[in-house]
């Protein structure tokens, strides 16, 4: 029996663009970012931002999770290259009239895969976006996750700094303001005072910090100090050794107990004199 025409061009011609993004609106209102990571070019469908949010959206109360409805206005196709206009409308709680957009996809293979934009998903600016959005957080997730880690890293080793400054400054309070503080000494003279042996660790790699206490400041009086908030308390690393993370900033504690980041250049410029 000869076959149907229309069935040798659809099993040429593979999926159509149209398909594509029909394809991962309904995986994406079906809960299933990884069917929907699949029609996006360089997304990963095992990706441990597309499991989380996954989880996160079985999690939610039934009714809660946004439904689109896709209109396509307008398709250009050349060659391997497509763009298409589209309007989307969010259901329950989205925006009051349909978001307009423009889509482009890439032909791999057999198949049209849409081509998430380089832009960052959480700006407020790109909020009458959905499909754009919803793709380039598919495609990028981990990599903002690895970001949003490197973050809390500095934010929990900032912390750490913070909290020992502090209990320097109440144990030169209980010795007549003066700092009596070492590298050497002081786990073991700030101990009572912190209470928590964790904060010594760094928060990424789980060792011992590399602390230097300003050795100039040693057996001074803070309040004597003429400028404790640009004088260097504590220091990750050495004067002439600073550690520096793989964003280029090392952590500086000062003689007022503020911490701060600073860069390569920066540092060049810190006060170490009391």
């Amino acid at each position: 029996m000869p076959i149907p025409l229309i069935l040798i061009a659809a099993l040429t011609l593979g999926t159509t663009p149209e398909d594509t993004i029909q394809k991962f609106v309904a995986a994406f209102n079906s809960g299933d970012l990884a069917a929907a990571a699949v029609q996006v070019l360089d997304a990963k469908p095992d990706s441990e931002f597309v499991k989380l949010i996954s989880k996160q959206l079985k999690d939610a109360k039934p009714g809660t999770q946004p439904k689109a409805t896709v209109t396509f206005k307008k398709v250009d196709i050349n060659g391997s290259d497509a763009t298409i206009e589209i309007s989307t409308a969010i259901d329950p709680n989205g925006p009051p009239k349909p978001l307009a957009e423009m889509i482009r996809l890439r032909k791999v293979g057999d198949d049209w895969k849409i081509i998430a934009p380089k832009y960052d998903p959480t700006d407020p600016r790109n909020a009458n976006e959905f499909v754009n959005m919803v793709a380039t957080m598919l495609a990028s997730g981990d990599e903002a996750m690895a970001g949003a880690r490197k973050a809390a890293v500095r934010t929990s080793r900032m912390s750490n700094f913070k909290q020992i400054a502090t209990a320097l400054m109440i144990h030169s309070t209980d010795h007549d303001d003066k700092i009596l503080i070492t590298t050497a000494n002081a786990q073991k003279a700030l101990g009572p005072i912190l209470k928590n042996d964790q904060i010594w660790l760094d928060p990424e790699t789980k060792k011992p910090m590399n602390l230097s206490f300003n050795p100039l400041l040693f057996n001074k009086r803070l309040t004597d100090l003429q400028a404790p908030a640009e004088t260097v308390l504590i220091s990750w690393g050495p004067k002439d050794a600073l550690i520096f993370d793989e964003s280029g900033r090392t952590v500086i504690g000062y003689a007022d107990g503020h911490v701060k980041l600073m860069t390569k250049e920066q540092a060049k410029s810190l006060r170490w004199k009391p």
